[in-house]
């Protein structure tokens, strides 16, 4: 069991926009934690509204909870935007994650190549100057067992350095334990051993 390695990986907090130039044209680049998509169409909501003059306010997201993703170039040519963007997502791994570029055309057209390397350059500044970590998700669970196997239940559970955070205890014993998401089956499966003890998921 690797109890380091992280479900995936997410962003700490919002960026501050960062701003680079290409041939006339601006492009201010975003990134925000998210968790659904109802705070991801707030947020460019929000950024349409602030950036009214803008040409194009081009985004891609990831969301952990329903497997969603989505990316959208705004007006630019097809896959030119959108999707560079959402390729900075996939290279880092980054999930619950929204990146914004707005662009203010300068006049000058820079090409599909030109956009496609335009874009992927916000996005990827924008992430390098926003703090990555990794995102462990948590299943509650109730552990149920009798008392003669408490104490070989605590074994097992702080072996996972999952956390009690409620017990009962009487004539048989009951357990909420907080667990990592990715070893709640191990976990089941190691107290499961201890029949008739029994692990239930409450929670994922």
């Amino acid at each position: 069991m690797d109890e380091n390695k992280p479900v995936y990986y997410t962003i700490s907090k919002p960026s501050e926009p960062v701003l680079i130039k290409i041939k006339k044209s601006k492009f201010l680049s975003y990134a925000y934690p998210v968790q659904n998509e109802a705070q991801c169409e707030s947020l460019l909501t929000a950024l349409r509204e602030e950036h009214k003059n803008a040409n194009h306010v081009c985004y891609a997201y990831r969301l952990k909870n329903n497997q969603k993703h989505k990316y959208s170039d705004d007006g630019e040519p097809k896959n030119t935007a959108g999707y560079p963007i959402y390729g900075q997502l996939l290279s880092k791994e980054l999930q619950n994650t929204l990146i914004a570029v707005v662009r203010y055309f300068g006049g000058v057209k820079l090409g599909s190549g030109g956009l496609i390397q335009a874009y992927k350059q916000s996005a990827a500044v924008v992430l390098e100057k926003t703090p990555i970590i990794p995102f462990v998700e948590y299943s509650i669970a109730e552990v149920q067992c009798q008392l003669k196997d408490y104490d070989r239940v605590l074994h097992i559970i702080s072996k996972f350095k999952a956390q009690i955070i409620e017990k009962n205890i009487t004539q048989s014993c009951r357990l909420k334990v907080q667990v990592k998401e990715n070893e709640f089956a191990t976990l089941k499966e190691s107290l499961d051993q201890l029949y008739p003890t029994k692990t239930i998921a409450l929670q994922n």
